[in-house]
């Protein structure tokens, strides 16, 4: 192997042998110390022994005469450099003789690696350009090559100095690495640093770097390798992120790191790749334009201060998930809207931390993953929940604050309202227009005692989650108010929807009379008003879960195919009367009718079906598919009035 100047010269004693020429460039200034740095080439397994050359202080490292013993280095050298100074770009040529290198792949295969001890290189932008580099640039490495620069060396220590403003450009299927092994190891300077080229940067060492103080890191190209938020240096260091480029993580310090409130700004599309989440920064986010976010392998990023939108107009943000299973991140710590209209949007998972603030012209949700509000909300204007979940995860201060806003309209346009840390009575905001309303209540007890879309068509579906699993029991959403709208109602994923006429202002039919019911997975339950009660259903139908609703959005799908009917006729120890007109069987659903606890079972106190044969138990396609009590008999017909018994209650059943 030789070092070179770009020198492309054959060697004599080779010339038989056909030869490539892969450039490495490192474009060093001021190497300067008081202890020897050592160059390790990289072996091959036909290696002989290994011979030390001494680098005499000279430049030229193409000239045998710098080297003790004399004669350029090979590929199986060490190469110890001795106090000297660059004052011009040094390159290290690689020349591909067959001897040495199977192909050029074994170049990328055992990358270069550089180490040096208790000494201090600065790198500067002054001195000749090589063929590919920019003026600007303090490294330049490149296509196709790997380049590790390590700062260790047994118990010695060295320290990458930065002498100007410049660029780290690496080429494109090109890899820089700075391996800092320990604490001691470092980088420092006072500059502006650029990451350039379509490679990849790894700043992926043990140190905590300074890079100056008050400096600007810009990502204008390709892929930035971090082991965390501190990879950057000082605080006071800002991190600007352009368009077209892509961040990655070490290490996961997502959920267990913490990082330095360190300002980002965010000028372009950018992604995050890897398994590895990244706590980046604490400190202020300037976003200022509409923008997406691409998260891949199940990656996550956290920037837990406020972003900013600085666009001078109505901003779009998009982060999707490119795995698809909506379980990746981006985590802001608040979201100042910047006085406009905002719209979130993607397949992944956005939780806003802090609050959502400085808006007047709402917020809208139309992607297809998560969005998590979790803070004390100001904005007002309008929530439109137009696709996906969004997360009501923090406590409502009406008239004040919110995860949905201070104040204005909820309209559903597609999307689902899923209760997290919440379970406030919204009903009142919600439009009164035509709309498919998704409630998921989410283990939260909640009532809406407001007339939901009176007059119009909309639909109503209430759940457990929406997160395609099954969350347990003790999550409702009760109705109070008699609602008129015509479409159809749903109980699905382990959701309870209680007919609530114990504390209503009508003993029959809070849902309109004749609407469609649907139950997939679900609970229907229904209480006494202070005199005789009934709710009367055009149609029931027991559908496999999903049935009718979007389908589940992350983790998996639903496994619930049971259904509930409850009466708890003992509150006012009145009689209910629950009509569900004929019902309908999907393959492989069940149902199982609690009886009235107050009061003989009845057509006048109990379920009421013109499904099915009197005196025979309820079945579909030949099989019996309902229980009453939780599964203590078979349900069946009775013998004369249509409604709802146990088998064993039949003459000559049980």
């Amino acid at each position: 192997m030789v070092l070179g100047m770009n020198d492309t010269r054959k060697m004599t004693a080779l010339s038989a042998w056909a030869w490539r020429t892969i450039h490495l460039v490192l474009v060093l200034a001021g190497l300067i110390g008081a202890a020897a740095a050592v160059l390790l080439l990289p072996k091959t397994a036909q290696a002989a022994n290994t011979v030390k050359y001494v680098n005499n202080g000279s430049a030229d490292l193409n000239a045998s005469a710098s080297y003790t013993p004399s004669g350029t280095p090979g590929s199986t050298s060490d190469v110890t450099f001795a106090n000297i100074t660059y004052s011009n770009p040094l390159s290290f040529t690689y020349k591909n003789f067959s001897q040495t290198w199977d192909s050029l792949n074994d170049l990328s295969a055992t990358p270069l690696k550089v180490t040096f001890g208790a000494q201090t290189m600065t790198l500067t932008s002054s001195g000749n350009v090589v063929p590919g580099a920019a003026s600007s640039d303090l490294i330049y490495l490149a296509p196709n090559a790997n380049l590790t620069l390590q700062l260790s060396s047994g118990s010695s220590y060295g320290t990458f100095t930065l002498g100007s403003n410049g660029n780290f450009n690496v080429g494109a299927g090109a890899s820089l690495t700075f391996a800092t092994t320990s604490a001691s190891s470092k980088f420092t300077g006072d500059f502006n640093l650029t990451k350039t080229g379509a490679g990849t940067l790894n700043l992926t060492g043990s140190s905590t770097n300074s890079f100056g103080t008050n400096k600007t890191f810009t990502l204008a190209a390709g892929t930035l390798v971090l082991k965390n938020g501190y990879s950057l240096g000082a605080a006071s260091n800002a991190f600007a992120i352009n368009g077209g480029t892509t961040l990655s993580a070490s290490t996961d310090t997502f959920f267990t790191g913490t990082a330095p409130a360190r300002s980002i700004s965010i000028g372009g599309n950018f992604a995050f790749t890897g398994y590895n989440g990244l706590y980046l920064s604490s400190g202020a986010v300037a976003n200022n334009g509409n923008y997406t976010i691409q998260l891949y392998d199940g990656g996550s990023i956290k920037l837990s201060g406020v972003m900013t939108n600085t666009s001078g107009a109505a901003q779009t943000t998009t982060v999707n998930d490119m795995s698809g299973y909506a379980s990746s991140y981006l985590v802001l710590g608040g979201y100042n809207l910047g006085g406009y209209a905002a719209v979130i949007n993607g397949t992944g998972v956005l939780q806003i931390t802090g609050a959502v603030t400085n808006g007047s012209s709402g917020l809208t949700y139309s992607g297809s993953g998560i969005l998590d509000l979790q803070g004390a909300n100001t904005y007002t204007g309008g929530t439109n929940l137009n696709g996906g979940i969004v997360v009501a995860n923090q406590a409502e201060s009406a008239g004040t604050s919110g995860p949905l806003g201070k104040s204005g309209t909820i309209t559903f346009g597609g999307g689902v309202l899923q209760y997290g840390n919440n379970s406030y009575d919204y009903s009142s905001r919600f439009a009164t227009t035509a709309q498919s309303m998704k409630i998921a209540t989410n283990l939260q007890v909640v009532t809406f005692a407001t007339s939901l879309m009176p007059g119009t068509a909309g639909s109503l579906t209430v759940q457990q989650s929406d997160d395609g699993g099954v969350h347990g029991g003790g999550g409702s959403l009760a109705l109070t108010a008699a609602n008129t709208y015509t479409g159809t109602t749903t109980v699905a994923d382990g959701g309870t929807l209680t007919l609530d006429f114990a504390n209503a202002a009508t003993a029959s039919n809070i849902i309109k009379s004749g609407n469609a019911l649907v139950m997939s997975g679900g609970t229907l339950n229904l209480t006494d008003y202070t005199s005789a009660t009934s709710q009367t259903f055009g149609t029931t139908t027991l559908s496999v879960p999903y049935s009718g609703m979007a389908a589940p959005l992350v983790w998996g799908t639903s496994s619930v195919s049971a259904s509930a009917f409850t009466i708890n006729n003992t509150v006012h120890n009145n009689t209910v009367a629950v009509n569900l007109g004929p019902i309908t069987r999907n393959l492989g659903t069940t149902a199982d009718f609690t009886l009235p606890t107050f009061g003989a079972n009845s057509a006048t106190n109990g379920y009421a079906t013109t499904t099915g044969t009197a005196n025979t138990i309820l079945t579909s396609n030949g099989a019996a598919y309902a229980t009453v009590n939780g599964g203590a008999d078979w349900a069946a017909k009775d013998p004369t009035n249509g409604f709802i018994v146990g088998l064993s209650s039949l003459p000559g059943g049980g």
